[in-house]
């Protein structure tokens, strides 16, 4: 017996753990879920809010119609100066590559690993591993994600998700270059548009600190917020 404990952990290695898999087919939520929130082409009018580190909070408006608009810088109107730097080519550029409003949790959940944790009479607690890339990232993203752990909180009602986490749980370093990253969460609040039933991102938020080349101390603090109006679908000329 002490010989089959000693071995234990290198069998499940081997054979793999059927405990998420059990814990999904024991709770037909996790899979509804999963399937009703598969994500939807979509597109809206919507307020952008974004702040990181020190810089000035930017507000943006996107319009279906017109594009993008610069509001409000640190809560005043754009300079002249400021304008000129927001219309420019780059910037234009960079604003093009914005992913679309609607948000896939299976592009970040592994439903696979997924088990329900813990619930109460209005919500459901969801602990989740982060669903990799497919070779999409470098060596540093890909060993976080290995120690990163999510969360997700849904109401029961009509299994609405409303906030998901996602945490690093130790440290990881990489040698090149030499990166030790100590701290990293996410947060993501969502809604839901009452138009299209399109589950929309309300705000995101992320912070990170580490160390870079040893002595070097790095990190970022990022809010983004986000007020939807006039959405619609796609159409398959448009995607």
């Amino acid at each position: 017996m002490t010989r089959i404990l000693r071995y234990a952990p290198l069998l499940l290695v081997l054979i793999g753990s059927p405990l998420s898999a059990f814990a999904q087919d024991r709770d037909p939520r996790l899979a509804a879920i999963r399937d009703r929130w598969a994500g939807s082409d979509v597109t809206c009018d919507y307020a952008y809010t974004r702040s990181a580190n020190e810089e000035p909070e930017i507000t943006e408006r996107h319009s279906i119609s017109e594009g993008w608009r610069l509001l409000e810088i640190d809560g005043q109107p754009p300079t002249p100066e400021e304008a000129d730097a927001y219309y420019s080519n780059a910037s234009r550029q960079a604003r093009e590559r914005r992913s679309a409003p609607g948000f896939k949790l299976s592009d970040y959940v592994d439903f696979e690993s997924a088990a329900v944790e813990s619930e109460n009479d209005g919500t459901l607690t969801i602990t989740y591993l982060p669903r990799s890339k497919d070779g999409e990232e470098d060596m540093l993203l890909e060993k976080m994600n290995a120690k990163m752990r999510g969360q997700l909180v849904v109401a029961k009602l009509g299994l609405r998700p409303l906030v998901m986490s996602l945490e690093l749980m130790e440290p990881v370093t990489v040698a090149v270059p030499p990166v030790r990253v100590s701290e990293y969460k996410e947060i993501r609040s969502f809604v839901v548009d009452a138009s299209t039933g399109a589950l929309l991102v309300g705000s995101f938020e992320l912070l990170s600190r580490g160390r870079a080349f040893v002595v070097k101390k790095v990190g970022n603090s990022w809010k983004h917020e986000y007020e939807y109006s006039e959405c619609r679908f796609v159409s398959a000329d448009e995607a």
